[in-house]
């Protein structure tokens, strides 16, 4: 019975392997880059919202420091004002105060001088009708200084909790920034470790198909010098019988 040689495939076979298996290490690699990309395109989107957030904050915190600014110095101007009041209101009574005396001491002296205690109470009555008056201003002033107190007071706190705010998004970004750099060490990282492994991979490749060609010329030549002892060993039989091949 003649046995037949079968042309040898398993090198192939094992060459195609190994190139898919490198193949699939490189699409592997390439696909967490991706994605390490994205996650760091996200990062720098977020922290450009929170740095606008944090500038509108900025402005507004100026803008009510600014108001709170202009009421201290229309307090100040009130509280001139009422001080200025006071003081007249105080000459009035002094003055009030020596008109009664004056009075008195004209009450004692003779009835000639009851025409000039007259004029002088008339005088008395008009001062303290503006004393009345000036009375009556201080109160609205003070009513008024007491409300601008009070709107002062509350644009104080809205631009504190507006610079609170600021603060608080100013460190989220900080913290945004320390995770953004974090990752971009940690990419550059990875790109230079796929890029290590896959000039390893290629190095390998080069390698192997290099031994695979050298191994695959050994045995082409081996196959040839058997061939040949084959041809030489059986010249003689029948030629009707074909040629028996020994693996």
């Amino acid at each position: 019975m003649s046995m037949h040689r079968v042309p040898p495939k398993t090198l192939d076979e094992l060459k195609t392997s190994r190139e898919t298996r490198a193949n699939d290490a490189l699409a592997m690699k390439e696909q967490q880059l991706r994605m390490l990309n994205d996650q760091n395109v996200q990062l720098l989107r977020n922290l450009d919202s929170v740095e606008e957030d944090a500038n509108a904050i900025q402005l507004e915190k100026i803008a009510a420091e600014n108001d709170n600014r202009a009421l201290r110095d229309e307090n100040f101007r009130l509280l001139s004002r009422a001080r200025t009041a006071d003081a007249q209101l105080s000459s009035l009574k002094t003055e009030a105060v020596e008109k009664d005396k004056q009075l008195r001491v004209i009450t004692d002296q003779n009835s000639e001088l009851l025409r000039l205690l007259e004029t002088e109470e008339a005088q008395s009555a008009k001062l303290s009708a503006e004393n009345q008056n000036y009375s009556n201003e201080l109160d609205l002033l003070k009513a008024k200084y007491g409300t601008l107190l009070a709107t002062a007071k509350t644009h104080e706190e809205m631009a504190n909790r507006a610079a609170h705010e600021g603060q608080v998004r100013a460190e989220e970004g900080r913290v945004l920034r320390l995770e953004i750099d974090q990752l971009n060490k940690q990419n550059q990282e990875l790109k230079l470790k796929a890029q290590v492994e896959l000039e390893a991979l290629h190095e390998q490749l080069r390698v192997r198909k290099e031994k695979q060609y050298q191994l695959l010329e050994k045995l082409q030549a081996q196959d040839r010098v058997k061939r040949l002892a084959e041809d030489q060993v059986t010249p003689g039989r029948d030629s009707q019988s074909p040629p028996q091949r020994r693996e």
